[in-house]
């Protein structure tokens, strides 16, 4: 899963355009691994879930999002990143030839991604899957709320066939309709 708005990729999509934090990909074939700038990429050729039309593309992978416990490269990270690809270019005398280079640097501009093996409900937004699973944790009375059900709303109307629910709570539950009969 795209971690992070790229807009180098599928810049000519006419569809697509740019590759949003949320969107899936599925690895078709890597190419080539290499270390950089001290992080760790991969070349791969990627397929948008989403878009089965689009051809398969090529994209620099920054493998060290992966396992990262930030979302994605902290602000800090991103700027150290930045530091060592803009003094790859501080032999370029043009400052606005220097900007652009900068700009499209591969290593800078490479995907952002995670694993999308689970998703918050929040990254979960407008995809739909065969089969969700909703684990409710532990809540306090005063945390079911309005933002709860509509949380749950979200949660629940992305499964097309089938819903487990998990860690609910009975209060959650009730019998029945009785039979007239």
């Amino acid at each position: 899963m795209i971690v992070k708005n790229n807009y180098t990729y599928m810049a000519e999509s006419e569809k697509v355009n740019f590759l949003a934090n949320g969107d899936m990909v599925e690895v078709m074939k890597i190419r080539s691994f290499e270390e950089m700038y001290g992080i760790r990429y991969a070349t791969m050729e990627l397929r948008l879930l989403d878009y089965p039309e689009e051809p398969y593309f090529e994209a620099k992978v920054m493998l060290d999002t992966l396992y990262s416990p930030s979302p994605s490269l902290t602000r800090e990270e991103y700027r150290k990143l930045y530091d060592q690809v803009a003094e790859d270019y501080a032999d370029v005398a043009n400052k606005t030839e220097r900007q652009e280079l900068i700009r499209k640097d591969p290593y800078l501009n490479a995907l952002q991604v995670k694993f999308a093996y689970a998703l918050t409900c929040h990254k979960a937004q407008g995809g739909q899957w065969k089969a969700v699973f909703v684990d409710l944790g532990y809540l306090k009375d005063d945390q079911v709320d309005q933002d709860l059900v509509r949380w749950l709303y979200t949660a629940m109307t992305r499964a097309s066939e089938e819903l487990y629910l998990i860690n609910f709570p009975q209060q959650f539950f009730f019998k029945g309709l009785k039979s007239t009969e």
